[in-house]
């Protein structure tokens, strides 16, 4: 068997791209490449732009449902704590509720925690009117004294600043307007 009959040689496809294949003799004696051994070694470029694309594509999907997952986790979380601050009766049903399915208490073991939890709940109600009372008159001060430290063109920026984070932090929600009405 001669050695080059086994070497690849190059060849050309339908492209004129290369690719290598083997030479044999046929059953007729012709020498002819032999496609069922051939291999493709090019390959075009942009395969590899694409891959590249989809998989960068594909990151900045999966990273964009980690950020939209993660916000709407804590908006519901946020939503959900606010909702228990505004009702105090709610919150201690809540308590009590958790409890019992925690310790898993009999129905008339949950039905004595009830008393409690809600009596529990509307004094740390009493006591989150009263801290908010005192942590807005403080904020109120705050604000007011730095507004008469600051030149008059800053004082607008600082006021809108000031309120958006009052607001993030503390919002004017039916929280505080139900711990503001509630009765000491």
């Amino acid at each position: 068997m001669n050695d080059q009959q086994n070497k690849p040689s190059p060849q050309t496809d339908s492209e004129d791209t290369p690719c290598f294949a083997v030479s044999g003799k046929t059953d007729t004696g012709n020498t002819q490449p032999d496609n069922t051994h051939m291999s493709h070694v090019h390959r075009p470029h942009y395969s590899r732009r694409r891959t590249w694309l989809k998989v960068m594509l594909l990151l900045v999907i999966f990273i964009s449902g980690m950020v939209v997952g993660s916000g709407l986790t804590v908006y519901g979380i946020v939503r959900h704590m606010r909702s228990q601050q505004a009702d105090p009766q709610a919150r201690a049903v809540n308590w009590t509720h958790r409890l019992a399915k925690r310790l898993d208490l009999t129905p008339e073991q949950t039905e004595l925690l009830l008393p409690v939890m809600t009596q529990s709940s509307e004094r740390f109600a009493k006591i989150h009117r009263e801290v908010r009372q005192q942590i807005d008159t403080e904020l109120d001060r705050m604000q007011n004294e730095v507004t008469t430290v600051l030149p008059e063109e800053k004082v607008d920026t600082w006021q809108k600043q000031f309120n958006q984070m009052r607001n993030r932090w503390l919002p004017n929600s039916s929280v505080r307007e139900h711990f503001d009405t509630q009765p000491d």
